[in-house]
């Protein structure tokens, strides 16, 4: 699954164009984002999340762009409740006793209210990180100016010329399977099993499957042609999976 983000802004905490704006800029990391005005509707999605998910990662991210009073309510509500889930208060106080208030209610870290969407997406993005099992270290690979290669513990590709893009928990898996496998290639129902979080290797529905993936490469291309002008060198292999056309370290 995708990585769930619920964005709580109370009626007149913020204007409508603001938090539909924040949403699109996350969702555009790849976040799933869904806007609650209100506290119960937030404990109540989020505890259908937590209880739909057996991954390692947190079940799911808050961002609270509240009031410090409402933040911290709803940070202290929800680490009660749930807590394993990824909480971020957005302040416009920066004092220390603002800051020392979200901590002790349960809140992981904060970021100022008027933070851009790429810092946003960098927060959430580590508290998924804090959350996942270390990759296995590998015996030291011979280097050339043409590989790519994985950092921060997968969640960010790199490309032979410098160009960072972060993963989402889907494209992580999927890229983590091409690299473990001989020729860096596998299968539609492998690439499936592991964005599904499961140990199955087959699917309901193959064409949807196979959709799904397509959906996520195409993504992943075009993060790296928006942000770096470059071409991913992930290629289609004609009804049966895809593979990594180039060198890849991890």
């Amino acid at each position: 699954m995708e990585p769930q983000v619920f964005l709580f802004s109370p009626p007149g905490q913020a204007h409508n164009s603001r938090v539909a704006g924040r949403m699109t800029d996350l969702q555009g990391y790849g976040f799933l984002v869904q806007a609650c005005e209100e506290l119960p509707a937030l404990q109540h999605r989020v505890g259908q999340a937590c209880a739909q998910d057996t991954g390692p990662a947190p079940a799911a991210l808050v961002l609270l762009d509240a009031s410090l009073n409402q933040n911290c309510a709803a940070a202290r509500l929800l680490r009660m409740r749930h807590p394993a889930v990824g909480i971020v208060s957005l302040l416009d106080e920066q004092d220390e006793a603002a800051l020392v208030a979200v901590l002790q209610c349960g809140t992981d870290i904060w970021c100022p209210r008027g933070a851009s969407a790429g810092l946003l997406a960098a927060t959430l993005f580590s508290l998924l990180r804090r959350g996942m099992p270390p990759v296995p270290e590998h015996a030291p690979e011979e280097v050339s100016g043409e590989n790519w290669a994985l950092r921060g513990q997968a969640w960010v590709l790199e490309s032979p010329s410098g160009g960072q893009v972060a993963l989402t928990t889907s494209e992580r898996a999927f890229v983590l399977v091409l690299a473990a496998q001989p020729g860096l290639r596998a299968s539609h129902a492998d690439l499936l099993a592991a964005i599904d979080g499961c140990g199955q290797a087959d699917s309901p529905d193959r064409h949807t499957g196979q959709a799904r993936l397509g959906v996520l490469v195409s993504r992943l291309r075009r993060k790296f042609k928006a942000q770096h002008g470059i071409d991913l060198p992930i290629k289609s292999l004609h009804k049966w999976g895809y593979m990594f056309a180039g060198g890849l370290l991890r």
